[in-house]
């Protein structure tokens, strides 16, 4: 999609694209998913076996045929379930590269709906605490 486009030109073309190559699809996540984390307790992430094993280091907490299925049930959660959001930020991009939206941050750096808001790296209202 162009940024130089119309308003109604990338909202037909990202519904269009979202029907026709959903980044949901069963095609962008691995059969042998893991939910693993850095370090013990840490903030878990869904990855392949494969990745997870390339550091070491790499704390496994779920794995088994029920994780894919759930990788893709929290995906089209953020994706159908902020649709307008993202067609927002689609429509908002005027210059540069499309690219250059990041969607990763606009869905899934939120407070208290993606991640723990007592995160101090996440938690803004507790600069306060810096001065301790």
């Amino acid at each position: 999609i162009k940024p130089k486009l119309s308003a109604d030109e990338k909202t037909r073309l990202f519904s269009e694209r979202l029907r026709k190559h959903h980044p949901c699809g069963g095609r962008h996540f691995h059969l042998d998913m893991v939910v693993a984390a850095k370090a013990l307790f840490g903030p878990r992430k869904y990855m392949s076996y494969e990745q997870s094993q390339k550091k070491t280091g790499t704390a496994i907490s779920g794995s088994g045929p029920k994780v894919q299925p759930e990788a893709l049930r929290v995906c089209r959660y953020f994706v159908d379930g902020h649709r307008d959001k993202l067609l927002e930020a689609v429509i908002k991009q005027t210059k540069g590269r499309m690219n250059d939206v990041n969607f990763f941050i606009l869905l899934c750096h939120r407070p208290q709906v993606v991640c723990d808001a007592s995160s101090p790296e996440l938690d803004e209202d507790d600069e306060h605490m810096d001065e301790l």
